[in-house]
């Protein structure tokens, strides 16, 4: 079976190899929690980098290189297999997270390409199409309100002739609801693909795998990306999600850390 988290970033602050044996443990973690622990596990990792950040070029490459696993290329050339010596492997996704104009996200999973970012939502949507990439709408804190929720919601009832998927993530806060228009999607036929978005804090590493989504019958010698893009298009509904929200603590915490981290950014010098 396979163990997806389907929001991952890979930060300049972060330890490559903790990344690494964090989703291990947490999708081995997963995997006891369900009774799954005796059957055969892979995981994966898409990855949604922002326009600053570039780890899957760099691992490609050989220019980062993690201290204790090992990066091997695939026949697919937007996945890499990480192995650590009996470790079960892990398939590392690129992909991008496109910031809008209208200060909302579009994930393009298992997109090698770079995608600018500030322009309109619809067209972003229809550049990540374009490249044939798996296209996701992320929920953001404070973000899928009012004006702004409007526009998921039309762009939800729009008719498509490629899948369109939305994304949760586990920074979400353990004691509210689940957003409506996660809720109102599902209703419309979309799915709702599970992820981390670990922050770019030192420590968020170790939350990568937490919180993801499960496919059993796994066929670990079929090229990775086509399978999982084939398997979700096939399932009748959201896929298997596990693991767990963000406690009020940590949630209001990183958010007062996000949101400093922000002013700085807006105040420092061009």
């Amino acid at each position: 079976m396979l163990f997806v988290d389907t929001h991952v970033h890979i930060y300049p602050v972060f330890s490559l190899d903790a990344l690494l044996d964090a989703a291990v443990e947490n999708f081995a973690h997963a995997a006891r929690a369900l009774g799954l622990s005796s059957a055969r596990r892979d995981g994966m990792l898409l990855l949604t980098e922002t326009v600053n950040d570039h780890a899957f070029e760099a691992l490609a490459s050989g220019e980062l290189r993690p201290r204790r696993w090992q990066v091997a290329a695939t026949a697919e050339p937007a996945v890499l297999r990480l192995t650590h010596d009996k470790q079960p492997p892990l398939w590392l996704v690129a992909g991008r997270q496109i910031a809008t104009r209208e200060d909302l996200e579009v994930l393009a999973l298992g997109a090698a390409a770079r995608f600018p970012d500030g322009e309109p939502f619809e067209s972003s949507i229809a550049a990540v199409d374009q490249a044939a990439a798996l296209t996701a709408l992320p929920w953001g804190f404070g973000k899928w309100w009012g004006a702004r929720g409007a526009i998921i919601d039309r762009v939800m009832r729009t008719p498509r002739a490629r899948p369109l998927y939305l994304g949760d993530n586990g920074g979400r806060l353990a004691l509210s609801t689940r957003p409506q228009l996660l809720n109102r999607g599902e209703s419309l036929g979309l799915k709702v693909l599970p992820g981390t978005d670990p922050l770019p804090f030192s420590g968020q590493e170790s939350r990568v795998g937490t919180f993801g989504m499960l496919l059993r019958e796994w066929d670990p010698d079929a090229p990775p990306l086509a399978q999982f893009a084939r398997r979700l298009a096939e399932l009748p509904q959201s896929p298997t999600q596990y693991g767990r929200l963000t406690g009020i603590a940590s949630f209001v915490r990183l958010q007062i850390g996000m949101q400093m981290r922000k002013r700085a950014r807006r105040g420092a010098p061009s």
